[in-house]
C-alpha cells in the first residue's frame, strides 16, 4: 500500500502485495512460539557460540516435533518458522502433516494457502482459502476474525488476477465484513470494476480507500483512469496532482491543486490535497486554511480532524498565529 504512483498493477506487483499482506497472517502463531523457544534462545546464547544459529534453530524445530508428533498446534509453529525462515517445502510438508491430524484445522489451512502463495501456486491458495470460508459460514464469531480479514481478502485478489470478478467481489466484501477500514480491500474493490468496466463503482470504493488512507498512491492511479472514463475532469486533475504528492514532486502537486481551486471548482478533496501538500512543503499555515476549508464540508471527516490537530500542534511549536 502507499506505493509510489504508477500505472496498472501488474500480475507480478498484485502477488507481491499479497505476499506482504499474508505475512501479519502468522504473526499470533510466531507468538505462540515465543515462550517455548525462551529457553532455547538462552542456550543459544551461552552454550553453543561456535554453531551456526540456523542450523540450531532447525534442530530445535525437528526436537519440537518428535517431542509432540500428534500436536497440531505444534506442528502448525513449526511450519510457520520454516515459512518465515524461506523453507518452503518443509513448511509444507509440516502444514501437511497437521492437516492429517485435523483436516478442519483453520491455522493450518492459513498456512498452506500462504506456502502454496509463496510457491507461486494460486489454484492451491485459493482452495485452502476457500476451505477456511467455508467453515466459517456458521460462525457467528467469523465477523471479528481478524483471520477472516485475509483469508477473504486474499481470496478477492486472487480471483481478481484470475478474472473471475463476481467472486472476487464477494470476497472482498467478506473482508470489509470483518474490517470495513481496509484500504487494501477497498482499492482491490475498485480494481475490480474498474475491470468490469463499471467507474462509478470504482470511484466509489477509491475514495472509500482514501478515507482511511489519504495518500494512498496507487488509488489515485485508479481514480485518474475511472474519473477520466467518465469524462469528469476536474477530478481526474485532482487525482493526477495526488500521484504528484505520492510520487513526492510536491511543487507540482501544489501548482496543479493550486490551478483546480483557482478555477472556482467546489470539490473538496482539493483542499485535504491542498493541506497535505502544503505541510509537506513547510506552510503550515496554508495548510490549517485548506484543512479549514475542506471541513466546511466534510465536517465529520476523522482523518481531516487528525490531519488540523497534527497541522495545530506543529504551528504551535514553531510559535505560529
Amino acid at each position: 500500500m502507499n506505493g509510489a504512483g504508477r500505472g496498472t498493477e501488474t500480475t507480478q506487483e498484485a502477488i507481491e502485495r499479497l505476499l506482504r499482506r499474508a505475512l501479519w497472517g502468522g504473526a499470533i502463531l510466531l507468538l505462540l512460539a515465543t515462550a517455548g523457544f525462551a529457553g532455547f534462545y538462552y542456550q543459544d546464547r551461552y552454550l553453543y557460540r561456535n554453531d551456526p544459529l540456523v542450523e540450531r534453530q532447525i534442530r530445535h524445530m525437528e526436537a519440537v516435533i518428535r517431542e509432540n508428533p500428534a500436536d497440531v498446534d505444534a506442528r502448525v509453529t513449526v511450519a510457520e518458522w520454516y515459512l518465515r525462515n524461506g523453507m518452503l517445502e518443509e513448511a509444507l510438508t509440516q502444514g501437511q502433516e497437521a492437516l492429517k491430524l485435523d483436516p478442519n484445522h483453520t491455522d493450518a489451512h492459513i498456512l498452506l494457502a500462504r506456502v502454496y502463495l509463496q510457491m507461486g501456486n494460486t489454484d492451491q491458495a485459493i482452495a485452502h482459502f476457500a476451505r477456511v470460508a467455508r467453515m466459517s459460514e456458521d460462525n457467528e464469531f467469523a465477523v471479528i476474525d481478524r483471520r477472516m480479514n485475509v483469508v477473504y481478502y486474499n481470496l478477492g485478489e486472487l480471483y481478481r488476477q484470475q478474472g473471475d470478478y463476481q467472486r472476487a467481489i464477494d470476497a472482498l466484501r467478506g473482508a470489509l465484513r470483518v474490517d470495513r477500514t481496509d484500504a487494501d480491500a477497498r482499492y482491490a474493490l475498485g480494481l475490480t470494476y474498474q475491470a468490469l468496466g463499471d467507474h462509478q463503482a470504482a470511484t466509489r470504493e477509491f475514495n472509500e480507500a482514501l478515507r482511511f488512507v489519504p495518500d494512498f498512491t496507487e488509488v489515485y492511479v485508479g481514480l485518474k483512469e475511472s474519473y477520466t472514463a467518465l469524462g469528469l475532469e476536474t477530478e481526474a486533475a485532482y487525482a493526477e496532482a495526488m500521484i504528484d504528492y505520492g510520487q513526492e514532486d510536491y511543487a507540482a502537486a501544489m501548482e496543479k491543486l493550486e490551478r483546480i481551486a483557482q478555477e472556482g471548482d467546489d470539490f473538496a478533496p482539493i483542499y485535504l490535497g491542498l493541506a497535505l501538500t502544503y505541510e509537506k512543503l513547510g506552510a503550515i499555515e496554508a495548510a490549517i486554511d485548506a484543512i479549514h476549508r475542506y471541513l466546511e464540508t466534510n465536517p465529520e471527516s476523522v482523518i481531516a480532524r487528525h490531519t488540523l490537530g497534527r497541522l495545530t500542534a506543529q504551528l504551535s511549536r514553531t510559535g505560529g498565529r
